[in-house]
């Protein structure tokens, strides 16, 4: 008998190895116009909710240690390669476990992880903590008191840094009642546990945005979403919709309909709330309750007026979001598309970007996923619950961006892409046990 024992690869070690490899090649990650304001607010100390106040309130002390965005993207790193360990380690007896390696590398989910955006924030902390949920679930092991004080912090952090993570955050709190109540849902213990973790959960939350906020900075930026289907409404009927106090001198229809024009989706172009009501505005919102609250009721009541319109608008931004890919037309230096092969070799690159960075196939993925978790649940297998949850997060957001976004942005739904990746051998193994029963 042989005296030497395998060697086991420690996950561990590899993905702190791959981690240091992305943070050393993209230090100190790519700040946007977004990010830049935030940052402002974090140097000032001075928080308002256009973007949420958490994520530039947790810089302001990170630029301490390191001035810059160096720390808010060691902090991101560490979520997501985080995320990446518990995830192998949810498979510790399931030999393509490892392939899990590649997770960070996937176009999509690579090309947007080295921005300092509130997006990379909320989706790294929401998979790290479903990534850790599935760590229990297949272990069937709960977590100490500190560790699920920590799993809550980190929950909290990422739905403060981002308005519509708020409607997400039941799912995985459901989960983790799950979880304390011994992976039992029909139980008074699992009704007490999901009822008080809800209430101290959303109480916190609301605590955060009420003392970071003073009154005076508050900019109740819903309104740029009402402004936004307003002007859609009143584009698409060739009419002004708009309360008067919302409009600017400058306003003309002539000039709402020339900053309203959607590119088509083939140029890669979507259009957003901002040419409106920043810069050269033509559009402002209410200063004051009585004018937000009749900018409101204009909005309920012109959507129920012309529900068809709103909801066609309501499907192209959110089909921008889906279809819109890095461009590659850079590729027309290079190829004469007169040429067939030339133009062949254009939409094949065209083709395979669209493959890799659309973000239409894992909304799509994100459905199925899902009810191949529901038709598994009732078998009892472990690898049900965390495919359900994973993809439910990615449906809510999907659902809520639908109805609350304000442009047709594609890293609004980055959480989609990441939970839909991060399923792929949950699905297998569900799609798998299914195979079996059916056959039963």
């Amino acid at each position: 008998m042989s005296i030497y024992k395998p060697f086991k690869i420690n996950p561990l070690i590899l993905v702190f190895l791959i981690g240091s490899l992305h943070l050393w090649l993209m230090w100190p990650g790519i700040l946007s116009p977004d990010s830049q304001g935030q940052y402002a607010m974090a140097v000032a100390g001075i928080y308002n909710d256009h973007h949420p106040p958490l994520m530039s309130f947790v810089w302001r002390y990170l630029d301490h240690i390191v001035p810059g965005s160096g720390m808010m993207f060691l902090l991101h790193l560490s979520l997501l390669y985080g995320s990446v360990f518990y995830l192998i380690s949810s498979f510790c007896n399931f030999r393509y476990r490892f392939i899990l390696l590649l997770f960070s590398l996937i176009p999509q989910i690579f090309f947007y992880s080295n921005m300092i955006w509130k997006d990379i924030g909320f989706t790294f902390s929401f998979l790290f903590v479903a990534a850790y949920l599935s760590y229990l679930s297949s272990n069937k092991q709960q977590p100490t008191w500190y560790k699920t004080i920590i799993l809550v912090i980190i929950l909290l952090y990422g739905t403060a840094v981002k308005f519509q993570a708020q409607f997400c955050a039941p799912v995985l709190l459901g989960w983790l009642a799950y979880v304390l109540s011994n992976y039992q849902i029909y139980c008074k213990k699992f009704i007490k546990t999901v009822s008080i973790l809800l209430l101290l959960f959303y109480f916190v939350l609301n605590s955060i945005n009420y003392v970071l906020i003073p009154n005076v900075q508050k900019n109740y930026s819903w309104q740029l979403v009402k402004l936004y289907d307003l002007a859609a409404i009143s584009v698409a009927i060739n009419k002004d919709l708009f309360p008067d106090f919302t409009k600017n001198n400058n306003f003309t229809m002539q000039e709402l309909q020339s900053r309203f024009n959607r590119k088509p989706l083939d140029q890669f172009k979507y259009y957003m709330v901002d040419d409106l009501i920043f810069g050269d505005a033509i559009l402002k919102t209410g200063s004051n309750k009585i004018e937000r609250q009749q900018l409101y009721f204009s909005w309920v009541k012109t959507i129920f007026r012309h529900p068809l319109i709103y909801l066609k608008h309501r499907a192209i931004n959110m089909a921008s979001m889906l279809l819109y890919h890095p461009s590659f037309k850079y590729i027309n230096n290079f190829l004469n598309n007169n040429n067939y092969n030339n133009a062949m070799v254009y939409w094949i690159a065209n083709g395979m970007v669209y493959l890799t960075m659309a973000n239409l196939i894992p909304a799509i993925l994100s459905v199925i996923y899902f009810i191949l978790g529901i038709l598994v649940l009732r078998s009892m297998f472990w690898a049900a619950v965390p495919l359900i949850c994973f993809n439910a997060v990615s449906i809510i957001m999907l659902v809520v961006l639908f109805f609350c976004s304000m442009a047709g942005t594609p890293r609004y739904t980055y959480i989609t892409i990441c939970m839909v990746h991060a399923s792929h051998l949950l699905a297998y193994l569900c799609w798998r046990k299914k195979h079996e029963i059916s056959y039963c």
